[in-house]
């Protein structure tokens, strides 16, 4: 049976702006790898040891087929909570799960979380399944050492998540939406909510755009800008009120 592996990194991210709610830089420096089995009904140590008081940010990329009907599912899970047979019955099915230290309280990682650690302990990864032996498919993982900096001009190599304009944020009916730093090589922007359940989805031909949010119940949103690849360039927070 093939391994079913989720893309991870792992990084301290400074937030500057709690108004706005968005990410600037971080610099991600590759220290691992990690795979998560999506036969495995046990969760999977991570290796990673998180540290209280640690401020953490957890990225995920793939898909994993997760029954045998050749449906594929990426981090964020299927959109409808788990089952009392899940390993969660309070996040998605087939999203990826985290916990801190084997006793740990289950949360949801999807394909990108970040909090401040209030305990101590390994990081431990699973899928949000039942059924785990008709799963397939298989992801290469990463896994990050944390290096907070703003010096664009350091030597060393460094992969970076940045942030992209939202305004007005809050909104009630529309939100622009401003990447033009990232060029050309952006090409789908996707908006979630914090359950990982996506609500949007479409090409990006332009550097500025506009979104009709009037339907979107009121709370908090998560806009991720991806490239051709499907890697994560960019995340911005906004809010419908």
């Amino acid at each position: 049976m093939k391994k079913i592996t989720f893309i991870i990194g792992l990084s301290l991210m400074t937030i500057i702006s709690y108004s706005q709610d968005i990410f600037k830089k971080s610099y991600l420096h590759y220290t691992d790898k990690v795979e998560v089995e999506g036969t495995n009904s046990s969760w999977t140590a991570s290796g990673y040891h998180i540290a209280s008081g640690d401020k953490i940010s957890i990225v995920a990329n793939g898909f994993v087929k997760y029954n045998s009907n050749i449906n594929y599912c990426n981090p964020t899970g299927l959109g409808v909570l788990g089952k009392s047979s899940y390993v969660s019955e309070d996040f998605p099915q087939v999203a990826l799960l985290g916990k801190i230290g084997e006793s740990g309280t289950p949360f949801l990682v999807g394909e990108e979380i970040t909090f401040d650690a209030n305990v101590s302990g390994e990081l431990f990864l699973i899928v949000n399944e039942y059924i785990f032996s008709d799963n397939d498919g298989e992801f290469v993982a990463f896994i990050f050492k944390n290096e907070v900096s703003d010096n664009t001009s350091s030597t060393m190599t460094t992969e970076s998540i940045n942030s992209f304009v939202i305004y007005p944020n809050p909104s009630q009916n529309l939100i622009n939406i401003d990447f033009e730093d990232f060029g050309r090589k952006a090409t789908v922007l996707e908006v979630f909510d914090v359950q990982g359940k996506k609500l949007y989805y479409n090409d990006v031909l332009l550097t500025k755009i506009t979104i009709d949010i009037s339907d979107f119940p009121v709370g908090t949103y998560i806009a991720k800008l991806k490239d051709n690849d499907g890697i994560i360039m960019g995340t911005s927070r906004f809010i419908k009120n």
